[in-house]
């Protein structure tokens, strides 16, 4: 199920839909880089290769898990959930 949250990103007030694990996960690398959720969203939406900011998010975790996973095969634990990163594109 998806959960909606209204942030501001790049002075923008925008819609973001994920589902609970990927807001988890998005928590996950903001306090592991000690970079806020408004500064990750805004260098995502300044790079993204997509139109809706929601999936750009979901393809940026995704990648940062499999490059984490690349440098480091120990699984990745959320909350006592392991992350499984798999191949993904946004619809």
């Amino acid at each position: 199920m998806l959960q909606s949250r209204t942030v501001f990103i790049n002075g923008r007030k925008v819609n973001i839909h994920l589902r609970q694990q990927t807001w988890d996960a998005v928590g996950f690398i903001c306090k592991n880089e000690n970079i806020p959720f408004h500064k990750l969203s805004s260098i995502i939406d300044k790079v993204k290769g997509v139109s809706d900011i929601s999936c750009a998010i979901e393809i940026f975790v995704d990648s940062y898990f499999k490059e984490r996973v690349r440098r480091e095969p120990e699984p990745v634990i959320i909350d006592t959930v392991p992350v499984f990163v798999a191949e993904k594109s946004c619809q």
